[in-house]
């Protein structure tokens, strides 16, 4: 827009190590006497006070409280005959396809300045990318010097068929329509596709009954608590909000309770790898 002041936009905060970096870090951050450890998950059986959790590649966990950490719908599988009404709220959550295109350029090849975060698409039909990052802006150390990164996003709940396409094809169309916006001259010299099954959880009409099942898990089965991206946001910050409250919670149940009271009272042996009382597991990665 004529007579339009631009500014270069501030680098953003990022882990170098990645999104792991987050909860490697904040696990520092639980509650004082609180231990979380995460498991993969198999199977949730409900015990008369607690829980027993089938992991994988084997094992057989005992817990007060299972905070679970996984996508809607690992959630909804895993709940359906623990808690019927939160396996179908978080079933009817849905999570198109994506596809994430990763682009590097010469900075010379690229006219536009890239003085900015990024840019996302109208809905009116005339783009396949349905949103781009400006990384070696937004990041430092995205992009050696003299060459710029750019990530794009293809597919999701607007064109989920687009998620779908072969790699190469993929990385084609969405390089020939970056070049017209952003006047790029010649082949990026880097080119990854990344697919996912599932992206971004959709917070569609109905979203908020639907959380608000999920979030009074506790009350129908006490000591089962959910966070994750689809139920307060998607952001990184949203998710490490989600999930502080999530321990906290789980925190303040088991300080309610009369710790050997709650316990299963059949007589077992107690497995192999299994928690003491008033630990906390949280299932963190599903299919």
């Amino acid at each position: 827009m004529a007579g339009r002041h631009r500014h270069a936009a501030a680098p953003a905060g990022t882990a170098p190590g990645g999104a792991d970096t987050y909860r490697n870090h904040r696990q520092e951050d639980h509650p004082p006497g609180l231990r979380v450890r995460g498991r993969n998950r198999k199977r949730i059986t409900p015990l008369a006070s607690g829980f027993e959790v089938e992991t994988a590649p084997g094992g057989t966990i005992r817990t007060r409280s299972v905070i679970l950490a996984v996508q809607p719908h690992v959630a909804a599988a895993l709940l359906e005959h623990v808690d019927p009404e939160a396996s179908e709220a978080a079933g009817g959550i849905l999570a198109p396809p994506i596809g994430v295109v990763y682009l590097g350029y010469r900075r010379a090849q690229v006219a536009h300045p890239l003085d900015g975060l990024g840019f996302l698409s109208t809905r009116d039909g005339s783009r396949s990318i349905s949103g781009a990052q400006f990384c070696s802006t937004m990041f430092e150390g995205r992009a050696p010097a003299g060459h710029v990164s750019i990530s794009c996003y293809v597919g999701g709940a607007r064109n989920p068929e687009l998620a779908r396409l072969p790699a190469s094809d993929m990385a084609h169309l969405v390089h020939e329509e970056l070049s017209g916006v952003l006047g790029i001259k010649g082949a990026p010299v880097v080119s990854r596709v990344r697919h996912w099954a599932r992206g971004l959880p959709q917070y569609n009409l109905g979203h908020l009954e639907r959380r608000n099942t999920l979030e009074s898990a506790n009350d129908r089965v006490p000591g089962l608590i959910l966070t994750g991206n689809y139920l307060h946001g998607v952001s990184i910050a949203n998710c490490l909000a989600s999930a502080r409250a999530a321990a906290e919670k789980a925190h303040r149940l088991l300080q309610e309770r009369d710790t050997p009271s709650h316990q299963d009272a059949r007589p077992a042996q107690k497995p192999a790898g299994s928690s003491r009382p008033g630990q906390i597991h949280r299932l963190l990665r599903g299919t």
